[in-house]
């Protein structure tokens, strides 16, 4: 099933938040911040599915408040529930996928919340999730949605200029 749309939607995943409250000197923060960079210079639409900022926030601490202001405050941002939709949709695409031995071992709080995410992504039209979670990888797959591993993507820096926005604060990009 292919995603018509006129602006880029796109999700992101707990794993993503977790590596975007680590050190800015990390690969991985530069290719964060170079992948924000570029979404919001295509003014794509970023959703956070609700169990992915709960997990994220379930440990506060300083950097994760500061992510906090920057969601609460962004307009590129926005936090999407699971809602009646997301729980029809998931419940029949799991009841195709998985046979009853399969639901009885998988549906713990790790599927639950990584085919909630996954949902949440599909029903609001997201093409892409943005994540370091491989398992997550098989559930956008169940809802023809690309997956982006950070972990595979190649250092922005390489063979690139410097970036417009580097030096300004992660919260003023998103203004």
């Amino acid at each position: 099933m292919q995603r018509t749309t006129s602006r880029r939607i796109v999700a992101f995943d707990t794993s993503f938040l977790i590596e975007m409250s680590k050190s800015k000197d990390s690969l991985t923060r530069r290719k964060i911040d170079h992948i924000i960079d570029s979404l919001i210079k295509d003014r794509a639409a970023i959703i956070i599915p609700a169990p992915v900022y709960a997990e994220f926030f379930v440990k506060p601490n300083e950097v994760k408040n500061e992510i906090y202001e920057l969601l609460s405050k962004s307009s590129a941002l926005e936090i999407r529930p699971f809602d009646t939709l997301c729980g029809k949709i998931l419940s029949q695409k799991l009841s195709l996928i998985l046979n009853k031995k399969q639901a009885e071992d998988n549906i713990k709080n790790r599927i639950k919340f990584d085919w909630m995410i996954g949902c949440i992504a599909h029903v609001n039209k997201a093409q892409e999730i943005f994540a370091c979670d491989k398992h997550l990888q098989n559930i956008c797959d169940h809802f023809s949605m690309k997956f982006i591993n950070l972990v595979d993507m190649p250092d922005p820096a390489i063979g690139k200029q410097i970036p417009l926005l580097e030096g300004v604060p992660l919260a003023s990009r998103f203004s």
